[in-house]
């Protein structure tokens, strides 16, 4: 169930946004939440969020990596609450920091990110197209199993 986000305060819609897509930064909350004309109102939406403990801001490894924004465990409870959906998401910061200090992951957690927002918008802008579930790389990890053959003692000539 999707909360009617047209009775949200912009708080609570990025703790919904992060709690959909995990990593966002301001730029890309503003893009999904239409308002990319006020990313330095994001910013301080995004610093009362994290002085409230709600969510965590990611520095990087160096000053041309954008701050990057996480749910910490108390914000993954109340966006579960908001978004009426179970929140099972763990949160250890240590483990949060260091995937921050990893230049290569969070350009690719930002990509993955960039993606679940174009299929959000796309959703929104044609409404003959519905998203039903949108996964995360971490919650696909989860998902998907692939079995292997079992392999055969016997070698072949």
């Amino acid at each position: 169930m999707q909360p009617d986000t047209g009775q949200m305060t912009v708080a609570y819609q990025l703790l919904c946004a992060l709690d959909v897509c995990d990593y966002l930064t301001a730029q890309q909350a503003a893009r999904l939440l239409g308002k990319e004309r006020s990313v330095n109102y994001i910013r301080d939406k995004f610093r009362s969020l994290t002085g409230k403990k709600l969510a965590v801001c990611l520095a990087g490894p160096s000053i041309t990596m954008p701050l990057v924004y996480t749910l910490t465990k108390k914000g993954r409870d109340y966006a579960g609450i908001l978004r009426g959906t179970q929140a099972a998401k763990r949160f250890r910061p240590a483990e949060e920091q260091d995937k921050a200090h990893n230049p290569v992951f969070m350009q690719h957690t930002l990509a993955v990110s960039d993606v679940l927002i174009a299929a959000q918008l796309l959703a929104k802008t044609i409404p003959a197209i519905t998203v039903t579930r949108l996964f995360t790389e971490r919650a696909l990890r989860r998902k998907i199993a692939v079995t292997l053959p079992a392999h055969t003692s016997a070698t072949h000539h």
